[in-house]
């Protein structure tokens, strides 16, 4: 109904929400349990329920199915948890612990695989950088890229002197992942990308409804 209005419904029933299967159902069930999880983290206006999210969604008609609704909100809800972990110090302190056991070597390798390697590949920088952001007490996610934290943090930028060659194209990815999503989702909301439907509006309850039901 929120996707085509009531008088599609009335002529059609459920048919214009695509076929239902089994594994649908489960989706929906685990994108409405993270979107409320991290509901603090939602757009500007959206509601705190994982259910009114998705008829918002299917509001903005950008989807033709369900499915794709239910995806759409699967992204949202994953974006959200990506800022409200951003910064997480429990986050953060299991990342540095990870961080400092591939830092130390077990003592049964063979002593010339523990030494510097001469070649990397540019995964391989972004993850030893990464590291080591990590080890000298910062947040990965405040950095764009392994070049500029190499370039602009003071103990990585004295380590340039020596580092390992890089076998392949560097295509600047960011150094968290958590970071990234987050930094997008941000950049979304300014374009406004999950700006409500103009005739969506708040009820008293918080939870979201149309001001009248579309016609199309």
């Amino acid at each position: 109904m929120h996707r085509y209005g009531l008088a599609r419904v009335a002529e059609s029933g459920a048919a214009a929400a695509g076929p239902t299967r089994p594994a649908l159902g489960r989706l929906v069930r685990r994108a409405i349990e993270l979107y409320e999880a991290y509901a603090e983290c939602r757009p500007p206006g959206w509601p705190p329920g994982g259910a009114a999210a998705l008829c918002a969604l299917a509001a903005q008609g950008r989807a033709h199915r369900l499915a794709g609704d239910v995806a759409r909100l699967l992204v949202l809800a994953k974006a959200m948890r990506a800022t409200a972990l951003d910064n997480d110090a429990q986050r953060l302190g299991r990342a540095r612990s990870r961080a400092a056991r591939r830092a130390t070597p077990p003592e049964a390798r063979i002593a010339f695989r523990t030494q510097r390697a001469r070649l990397e590949t540019a995964e391989q920088r972004r993850q030893r950088v990464r590291d080591a952001v990590l080890l000298s007490g910062g947040n990965p996610a405040g950095w764009p890229n392994a070049e500029l934290a190499l370039d602009y943090i003071p103990a990585l930028r004295a380590a340039r002197v020596g580092e390992p060659q890089l076998v392949d194209r560097d295509r600047y990815a960011e150094l968290d992942g958590v970071g990234a999503r987050a930094q997008r989702y941000r950049a979304e909301l300014t374009r406004g990308e999950w700006q409500l439907p103009p005739d969506w509006t708040t009820t008293a309850d918080q939870s979201l409804g149309p001001k009248e039901a579309p016609t199309r």
